[in-house]
């Protein structure tokens, strides 16, 4: 019913739902070489070139991608509800429409932190699938604050195409962006930190995925502290990376 104080933040989603095509298009054109065995990250990353302007698109694509999350409607839940029974209401629950106020500004947050600072990794798999879920796994906080920082994020994009992003307190400064493609014992982690993130609903296109305890509880959980081995070192080689001697 229209009205004055109708609204609705759907639009803000406009620029990231018409960039995806690009994005994928312009994603399958990056070099990345073959996959090797190797511990050391920074060795096996391509470096490409990349505008600012892709940057922006990558950044607009992947926050709407966590700020739209299921998992991350779930966080905000929680936060609000504690709040409200701190505050010693009678029902803490929150209503859909106090969740998506509080959802409102996280895109442009996000987008406006990947955009100017941290550092991408495209991720490339050849022969085992990646799978997607209504959980993501990222720290990025829920409450918009001005202090942010030690961000991490992997974003499935396509079954054969994910994006990883580190904001750490410090890191190198490049001007490409790195690719790596990845063993079919890597694309299994990565799988399997979308199941621990996710609830209710995963999706595959040929290759259904193990489904570990932690997925059959039915939660939204995450790794302790959001850290994993595989994937703290894969970020820690992100953040040093550089594609030539300074």
């Amino acid at each position: 019913m229209p009205a004055p104080w109708d609204t609705s933040f759907e639009d803000f989603f406009n620029e990231p739902d018409r960039e995806f095509p690009n994005l994928v298009e312009w994603l399958m054109s990056l070099d990345a070489a073959e996959e090797h065995n190797l511990d050391d990250f920074g060795v096996r990353m391509t470096p490409n070139p990349w505008t600012r302007d892709q940057r922006r698109r990558l950044a607009v694509c992947m926050a709407s991608l966590l700020a739209r999350s299921p998992g991350t409607r779930h966080l905000i839940r929680c936060t609000t509800e504690y709040y409200r029974d701190r505050m010693g209401l009678a029902d803490p629950t929150a209503s859909k429409m106090l969740i998506a106020a509080n959802q409102s500004g996280l895109f442009d947050f996000y987008a406006q932190i990947m955009e100017k600072r941290g550092r991408f990794l495209i991720l490339f798999t050849d022969h085992r699938e990646l799978i997607f879920g209504d959980g993501v796994f990222h720290n990025f906080p829920t409450i918009i604050s001005s202090y942010a920082s030690d961000l991490k994020a992997i974003c499935h994009i396509l079954p054969t195409v994910a994006v990883a992003y580190t904001c750490p307190i410090s890191y190198a400064l490049d001007a490409s962006l790195p690719a790596m493609r990845l063993a079919n014992e890597e694309v299994a982690l990565l799988n399997e930190s979308v199941l621990v993130y996710s609830k209710d609903f995963v999706f595959y296109r040929s290759q259904r995925p193990p489904i570990p305890d932690a997925f059959l509880r039915a939660e939204h959980l995450q790794f302790a502290f959001h850290q994993q081995p595989w994937i703290d070192r894969l970020l820690y080689d992100v953040a040093q990376y550089r594609s030539r001697t300074v």
